[in-house]
């Protein structure tokens, strides 16, 4: 049984279900903590109406444009798909997930959202749009929360999931309300504690999860991993980070350490490509490279030699501070590649003899 089968929120249902046959407002909002079921409340109902859904990330349209391109024509016209199906484009519904994740601004995804809103008129022909965020924060998205219909879930309570379940549940896993937790939990993974966090760091519990057991724990090659991009991620930087220890006291721990690198090197390039030639069929492709061949990489030669360290232990250093090296690194290196023309893999050599021949210059004027 999946997560899918589940009804776990049957108010913000029904809600939802009344909405889609008497719209009166331009878009449907759901908003709650992450992992409580708002993206598989939507799914739930669509299969219950018969109905297409046509499902976008934040991250997939951030801009104007992409929304302008992607969003606004299916809203307006439909799907391909659904004529070649139905005749019709009728049974079809958008869902934007993390819209809390459109960026803001003059050319923002933020402000076409709010302007597609505010010129939507009752008995518009447009086809339903559902909102999914995490949280209110600003003008804007405090407008968006106006003009739609918006309802604010709270976590399932523990009574509510094992009425539903019909199982008994450990109190920490069914008293944390992340639906996630609680499915993986059913699946036969221990449960960590959800309060780890890593101090003055942006890793979340999740992610430190899913990296420990790829660290520690034999994954099933065919489990779903129930994380979003941005958590897969850095669950992928936490494993990169600790792999050095992870293979401490195999012999061959520098050759098994160089495999794993290529993986997540490879893994980080299809990341590339999906965010800046939207390609985002490639990120499931990315996520199964960073935590389960990474996997089975660690396990080819069976359990850790070391006693495996607890969930709050893991090296992690700020993701935010070491983006910002890297990328700021990576500008300067192509700009004296185009200024000089220079290979960019010689750029670091390249840039120390001018350091050195400037130095000296100095010392002569001196």
């Amino acid at each position: 049984m999946t997560e899918h089968e589940y009804c776990f929120q049957p108010d913000a249902e029904e809600q939802l279900y009344q909405w889609m046959f008497h719209r009166t407002t331009p878009a449907f909002l759901l908003v709650g903590p992450p992992g409580i079921g708002k993206t598989t409340l939507v799914h739930r109902i669509m299969k219950k109406i018969q109905h297409t859904l046509c499902e976008f990330n934040a991250s997939h349209t951030r801009s104007g444009i992409a929304f302008r391109k992607t969003i606004l024509p299916l809203l307006k016209h439909g799907g391909v798909k659904e004529w070649i199906r139905d005749g019709s484009s009728e049974r079809m519904t958008v869902l934007l997930d993390e819209m809390d994740g459109l960026s803001v601004g003059e050319n923002g995804g933020l402000k076409e959202l709010l302007g597609y809103l505010r010129e939507w008129k009752s008995g518009d022909n447009s086809h339903a749009l559902i909102l999914i965020c995490n949280n209110l924060h600003g003008r804007p998205m405090e407008q968006i929360r106006r003009i739609c219909k918006t309802i604010i879930l709270d976590p399932p309570k523990p009574s509510v999931i094992l009425d539903t379940l019909k199982s008994s549940l450990p109190d920490e896993v069914a008293g944390c309300g992340d639906l996630r937790v609680i499915f993986r939990h059913l699946q036969g993974f221990p449960m960590l504690d959800q309060k780890v966090h890593i101090e003055d760091s942006n890793c979340t519990s999740a992610s430190l999860e899913w990296a420990w057991h790829c660290l520690f724990n034999e994954y099933d090659p065919y489990m779903t991993i129930a994380l979003e991009n941005n958590e897969a991620n850095l669950a992928g930087l936490v494993i990169h980070e600790n792999s050095p220890k992870r293979l401490e006291g195999y012999e061959d721990a520098m050759k098994e350490y160089m495999r794993i690198f290529d993986i997540i090197y490879i893994s980080d390039w299809a990341d590339f490509w999906a965010f800046f030639y939207q390609c985002w069929q490639i990120l499931p492709l990315t996520q199964q490279l960073k935590l389960k061949v990474t996997n089975q990489i660690f396990f080819d030669h069976g359990p850790p030699k070391k006693e495996p360290c607890e969930a709050k232990d893991l090296v992690f250093t700020r993701v935010l501070s070491r983006q910002s090296a890297l990328f700021n690194a990576w500008k300067e290196m192509c700009r004296i590649h185009d200024i000089y023309d220079v290979p960019i893999r010689c750029v670091a050599m390249v840039a120390g003899q001018f350091s050195e021949a400037k130095t000296k210059k100095l010392s002569l004027t001196e």
